[in-house]
């Protein structure tokens, strides 16, 4: 029993930690964003143009207070992708967990990019849960559906899609060093977003399945309280 006592208090610490970066309302306003440019996918210029100001400013502000952003009619895809990337890269923490950026940013010499991102996922999925977790799962989501449905004008077969290196900054933290290689950083990334959806699932079935040893223990404590 002191076993699992000891392990409920540090599922509990640990989700106390991974639920630092966001609020629960800012969370779902984020999630409401994410479907919304999904719809809008073959908008172009999406994280590299800023749209409107006074309506990029609106979403933001609904981003940080946590509320259903007001979207107009439909055409504010631009804008949305705006506020999100001003939104994310002032987040408490690094959307990106340090760890795993230094990972991804490391000279890494005969390794592939593509072993490096899976390597980088394993991290992901062993140590970042809670509405971190969610966060970052949902983005590169995100980013992998763009890349696949963005508009042709924005791709070719040589560099396709331009959406890894356009939002570098907003995943990395990133010194002169690293701009140095950022066309590997770039590649690593790349392969990260393309492989998260399906390496990702795991992460919603592990804190699933932390959530129900969670309950388990609170029901057995709840028993002996009522003896």
């Amino acid at each position: 029993m002191a076993l699992r006592m000891f392990i409920h208090r540090m599922f509990l610490r640990r989700q106390d930690t991974d639920d630092d970066i966001i609020s629960k309302k800012s969370l779902q306003s984020v999630k409401q964003i994410i479907n919304f440019l999904k719809e809008h996918a073959r908008e172009e210029g999406l994280f590299r143009r800023a749209g409107r100001r006074d309506l990029r400013r609106r979403i933001l502000n609904s981003l940080k207070k946590g509320e259903k952003p007001h979207l107009g009619n439909n055409d504010a895809a631009l804008e949305c992708a705006a506020a999100l990337q001003l939104f994310l890269s002032h987040l408490k923490k690094p959307v990106m967990p340090q760890h795993v950026q230094q990972l991804l940013l490391a000279d890494n010499p005969g390794v592939t990019a593509h072993m490096i991102a899976k390597d980088a996922l394993g991290l992901i999925r062993q140590d970042v849960g809670g509405r971190h977790g969610e966060l970052l799962a949902g983005l590169l989501d995100l980013l992998r559906h763009l890349t696949l449905s963005g508009p042709p004008s924005e791709r070719s077969e040589l560099r396709g899609s331009p959406l890894p290196i356009a939002l570098l900054p907003v995943f990395f933290t990133l010194t002169p060093a690293d701009l140095v290689k950022w066309k590997q950083v770039a590649a690593r990334f790349n392969e990260l977003i393309t492989e998260a959806p399906e390496q990702l699932q795991l992460n919603e079935n592990r804190s699933c399945e932390m959530e129900s040893a969670r309950l388990s223990v609170e029901n057995t404590d709840n028993v002996r309280l009522g003896r």
